[in-house]
């Protein structure tokens, strides 16, 4: 029998190139698995120790938000003048238009939204606290409510 190089191959060989492409789809289902159930057990695991019930909420809603891309809960949970890149015009509705175009940065404020948070200074909690240059998340006070007012990668 000839594989599709013109390259002469026995049964087994084939039958052993049809068991590894299987193989290999198991392995990429299992780790999509396992990334899923990951950030499941991690959902509401956002808490620091000195977390508001509301804020702890919000920052779970913002999460299932940038997981189900529900634009709509994630820009009612921002400030008007949300930092989304250093450099760009504060704008909560251009990081929507942004993210929109690059759904990465969804998949980043879930995961960002999911680590443990804390104080980034008197004004603000963050998501993680300790992020390195990695994307974070800022929640800070406006008026009575807590708000999304950045999310950022870098320095």
């Amino acid at each position: 029998m000839l594989d599709p190089s013109g390259t002469l191959v026995s049964g087994f060989t084939m039958k052993t190139k049809g068991l590894a492409a299987t193989r290999m789809r198991m392995r990429m289902r299992m780790h999509k698995l396992l990334v899923l159930a990951v950030l499941t057990m991690a959902a509401g695991c956002a808490a620091a120790d000195d977390l508001a019930p509301d804020l702890s909420k919000l920052i779970s809603r913002i999460g299932d938000a940038a997981k189900r891309k529900d634009y709509v809960v994630l820009r009612a949970n921002m400030t008007d003048d949300f930092i989304w890149s250093f450099g760009g015009k504060n704008s909560a509705d251009q990081a929507i238009t942004e993210w929109r175009i690059d759904p990465k940065y969804l998949t980043a404020l879930a995961l960002a939204t999911h680590a443990k948070c804390g104080h980034a200074d008197k004004d603000y909690f963050q998501c993680p606290a300790k992020p390195g240059s990695a994307f974070r998340a800022g929640f800070r006070l406006v008026g009575n409510q807590w708000k999304m007012a950045y999310f950022v990668a870098g320095d």
